[in-house]
């Protein structure tokens, strides 16, 4: 015969209640530990995987601490937790060093944040590239801390060097079939239309007046393949230089659009944009004035480039509606000309001028090259 189970007496709720305060209090405390730990190895690695290095200021001290990848990025030794601010700026080369210099000021004037390319040279004198991430902390309308974050992208870099060099060369060969190919046959077919008019009007033909317009239909096709093919052509520096290539623009704009062009050039020739930063800041040059004409319905556009040993500023200022940075801001000619900056290591700024119109301010380094690697060795700052 079976013995009759033992009924299971319900634990008392206030069992746990015996327990000593002091013990529960050390379990929580433990665990909660555990979990802090758990996601600082966590944050750390996922930092070292994506070579993501973290920064902020301390206005107190106006020192700045660094995490160890940061460290890592920049080849010091373990024990440098801090830097002064103004030492941080001697890592960068001295074009960067000015550009980030300024935006770095305007995050701590006004709150405005800044995503650059930057290159650097590191404490063992290495060359590289970095994307530099700086954000205000603001806590009830002050600014109380200055947060960064960097990523050592030498080698994303060289990379899309290359493919950049890949995309020129295969525009240049579509600009070159469309010009020597599709243009000469083009051509071709306009001579034969206007052949073939001349012929019906001698013959009475109704359909004279027909060719004709064909072959001024293709005559305008004509140019069009023309300024599409030479838009996809790399810019040629080589014999004129980058002022006389924005007067060209400039006079193309005045015929295309009928607008005012105003140029202002300030130093010297030599120090001029060259290589691809002349290539990219003439397209940028060319997008702003493009959207003034189109979208602010300007009458009046007035270029300047001031340019020394290390940097080139580009300013665009019009007087048409005004940018409405709300709407534009993930627009296709304002992405692309931040991409073109960012590369290249400048700092871009568009506003609406305080007397109406816009205002496009672009500042890059005078000469570089995105293919650059990091095998050059410097010496340290």
């Amino acid at each position: 015969m079976n013995a009759r189970p033992r009924p299971v007496r319900p634990r008392n709720p206030r069992s746990a209640a015996r327990k000593p305060l002091g013990s529960l209090r050390d379990q929580a405390d433990a665990s909660g530990l555990e979990n802090l730990e758990h996601r600082s190895r966590l944050l750390m690695e996922a930092a070292r995987v994506g070579g993501v290095g973290g920064w902020e200021m301390n206005f107190g001290t106006g020192m700045i601490s660094w995490t160890p990848e940061m460290r890592r990025i920049m080849q010091l030794p373990a024990d440098t937790d801090q830097i002064s601010v103004e030492r941080s700026f001697n890592f960068y080369t001295e074009a960067s060093r000015s550009i980030v210099r300024e935006a770095f000021n305007a995050t701590l004037a006004r709150g405005t944040p800044y995503d650059l390319v930057l290159e650097c040279i590191t404490g063992a004198g290495s060359r590289i590239w970095v994307r530099e991430v700086c954000r205000a902390v603001m806590r009830r309308g002050r600014l109380i801390s200055v947060v960064g974050f960097t990523q050592d992208i030498t080698e994303q870099r060289r990379l899309a060097g290359l493919l950049n060099d890949i995309g020129v060369k295969e525009r240049a060969r579509i600009g070159a079939d469309l010009h020597d190919g599709l243009g000469q046959e083009l051509t071709g077919l306009s001579l034969l239309l206007g052949s073939l008019a001349t012929r019906a009007a001698q013959e009475g033909s109704t359909l004279a007046a027909e060719l004709r317009e064909l072959s001024l239909l293709a005559s305008k096709s004509i140019e069009t393949v023309r300024e599409i093919a030479h838009g996809l052509f790399p810019l040629k520096l080589g014999h004129v230089g980058f002022r006389e290539v924005l007067r060209r623009l400039a006079r193309s704009l005045r015929s295309t659009f009928g607008v005012q062009v105003s140029l202002r050039f300030q130093g010297e020739a030599a120090h001029m944009p060259v290589g691809e930063t002349a290539e990219n800041l003439y397209r940028i040059a060319q997008e702003a004035v493009a959207n003034a004409v189109k979208h602010g319905r300007a009458k009046h556009v007035a270029l300047r480039v001031t340019a020394n040993g290390t940097r080139v500023i580009f300013t665009a200022s019009d007087d048409g509606t005004g940018i409405d940075l709300e709407s534009h801001t993930d627009g296709m000619g304002l992405q692309i000309m931040r991409y073109r900056t960012r590369m290249l290591g400048g700092l871009l700024d568009v506003q609406r001028g305080s007397a109406g119109g816009t205002r496009l301010r672009c500042v890059m380094p005078r000469s570089v090259h995105l293919h650059e690697t990091s095998q050059t060795r410097l010496r340290a700052p």
